[in-house]
């Protein structure tokens, strides 16, 4: 999602941000308001398998609250993910916000998580970096999977500490935009789409993993593990 300049609400302590985007709600999600249920469908699917929605994510609403002049050094309000069903919009409260590296736990709120990240604007004095400028959207399903934890939040709940980053590096676009003097850019930007980094994990398993030679074997034969006993 992207941050529309002209939404901008500046405060007395920070700015309000408005990010716009369009996608499917992908599973049932109910949420109670003051007593008052939300109910938002997730999709049915064709003969296809493919699927049709009825309910959408169509933005979110994220304050931030300046600590100095910067506002890297900043602190962020719990966001409200904005959902469109039946043509009625929704505003909910998201749990999770990641912003230069730190998670915001709020406890409550759908399980949902948003990642805010820089882009970058081709204007009349040249490329303009806004370093909360863009989000990356983390539906239930993503923000609780390996991908979610660790390639676009690098782990920062800390809850795959056997898994670490062996290799990374830019994108080819982070790397031009780089060699041509753009400062203030993260692993993650939004230039013409997502700019995200190339990253390889190694895993240093523990004294509690059972090793099971059989599953080593670089040849077998069909099923022969069905029944297979494991004994710790």
């Amino acid at each position: 999602m992207g941050s529309d300049p002209k939404q901008i609400q500046e405060t007395s302590e920070g700015e309000i941000r408005v990010f716009q985007g369009a996608f499917g709600v992908e599973e049932d999600t109910i949420y109670n308001d003051n007593g008052t249920e939300i109910f938002l469908p997730g999709p049915t699917y064709n003969l296809m398998n493919r699927p049709e929605y009825k309910s959408y994510v169509i933005g979110a609403i994220i304050e931030t609250k300046k600590l100095g002049a910067n506002i890297s050094a900043s602190v962020v309000t719990q966001p409200q993910g904005v959902f469109l069903y039946n043509n009625k919009q929704y505003k909910i409260p998201l749990r999770y916000v990641e912003f230069n590296g730190k998670i915001y736990d709020y406890k409550q709120g759908i399980d949902t998580g948003v990642k805010i990240i820089p882009s970058i604007v081709q204007g009349a004095r040249g490329m303009q970096v806004d370093s909360a400028g863009a989000l990356i959207y983390l539906s239930p399903r993503t923000f609780n999977s390996l991908v979610g934890q660790l390639y676009i939040l690098n782990d920062v709940s800390k809850k795959y500490p056997d898994i670490k980053i062996a290799h990374t590096e830019d994108s080819q676009v982070i790397n031009v935009l780089k060699s041509q003097g753009v400062q203030g850019l993260d692993e993650f930007v939004y230039y013409q789409g997502i700019q995200g980094p190339l990253k390889i994990w190694k895993v240093e398993y523990n004294d509690g993993v059972v090793v099971n030679e059989e599953f080593l074997s670089m040849d077998g034969s069909w099923a022969e593990f069905d029944n297979l006993t494991f004994v710790k």
